[in-house]
């Protein structure tokens, strides 16, 4: 048997590309069976001989490709679900976008449900948008118990939203599983590396303009959308390699505000890089052992001069997760 799955992005250097590959990846581990892979990206087929020869292709992640052309993915679901296939929904799976649960067939296997309901904005200046998310996001919930279908959560803001309105202890946290263990770290000096973009929701203006006001860092490092300042160094976009390598070199990160176990963060803990957030947007329990959070107002000279350790994932949690990923993969696979 093959399966037939649908993916916007399978993309090696974006959240969304590297949570569908390890969920594609999970589900064959699982079945040992090939899974054929319609994406933006292209189509292939993953199997024990190209798993790990897969090819990134550059994607266009825009508005027609991460929320027109879903539904191009819903048809062919729909197609390989009238001949009798197993098929799979891999990611943009936001728990507001309550039509691609309506409109997916029965039977589908749902990859990592994400989203962001934190949006600081109104329509026409009134109506919150968090509200409209907030109330979409509950239609999505509704749909998918009367439907019965199994689903977990990416990480755990979303289920924290939303568990009063769960009906069943609701697997999350999935994308902690993709932490490497620790690299070692090779920076010599108090530096610090920010992944900047644009998304309003990360609230990375806030959070430059009170970094730049600490003077502890002898190098403000940037990846991803470039800042227009001498004083820092920019890197531009790069890919995950080059990611780590300069991580390595890099002592503190600074995360934003959308999610503080975002990849770029586990990326950064995989490297031994010591992380500064916003204590006005997480409060969150920490699954490492020997990371060390520090808030942006609470910086000083000792926390900073600390040396940096090694880095693991709480081999507790990290059983916990595997147990109920595979609950879940057996509940959703047979």
């Amino acid at each position: 048997m093959i399966y037939y799955a649908w993916s916007s992005d399978l993309s090696k250097n974006s959240g969304e590309g590297k949570l569908g590959l390890m969920f594609i990846e999970n589900i064959y581990n699982f079945t040992k069976k090939n899974i054929h892979c319609f994406s933006n990206n292209g189509n292939f087929v993953f199997s024990k001989k190209t798993k790990n020869t897969f090819k990134d292709n550059k994607l266009n992640n825009n508005f027609y490709n991460n929320y027109v052309k879903i539904f191009y993915g819903i048809f062919l679901m729909w197609k390989y679900y009238f001949l009798k296939k197993k098929i799979i929904y891999v990611n943009y799976l936001p728990i507001w976008n309550f039509l691609i649960f309506l409109l997916l067939p029965p039977k589908t296997i749902l990859g990592p449900i994400t989203g962001n309901l934190k949006k600081n904005r109104k329509i026409f200046g009134i109506i919150k948008i968090d509200y409209i998310l907030y109330l979409c996001s509950l239609i999505s919930l509704l749909i998918l118990k009367v439907n019965k279908k199994n689903f977990f959560f990416a990480h755990e803001d979303l289920y924290k939203k939303l568990k009063k309105n769960l009906w069943f202890d609701c697997f999350y946290n999935y994308q902690l599983l993709y932490f490497k263990k620790s690299k070692k770290n090779l920076s010599k000096k108090n530096n610090i590396l920010i992944y900047n973009r644009s998304n309003k929701s990360k609230n990375i203006k806030f959070l430059l303009s009170n970094l730049f006001k600490k003077k502890f860092f002898d190098e403000i490092g940037v990846v991803g959308l470039k800042l227009s300042l001498n004083s820092v160094k920019n890197y531009g976009y790069v890919n995950h390699k080059k990611l780590l390598k300069i991580l390595s070199k890099y002592k503190f990160a600074l995360i934003s505000d959308e999610n503080i176990y975002s990849f770029f963060c586990l990326d950064a803990l995989s490297c031994q890089v010591k992380l500064i957030y916003n204590k006005n947007s997480h409060k969150f329990k920490n699954y490492f052992n020997n990371s060390q959070f520090i808030k942006l107002d609470k910086l000083n000279s000792k926390n900073i001069s600390k040396k940096n350790k090694k880095i693991f994932l709480n081999r507790k949690i990290e059983k916990i997760l595997r147990f109920k990923l595979n609950i879940y993969l057996k509940n959703a696979l047979t």
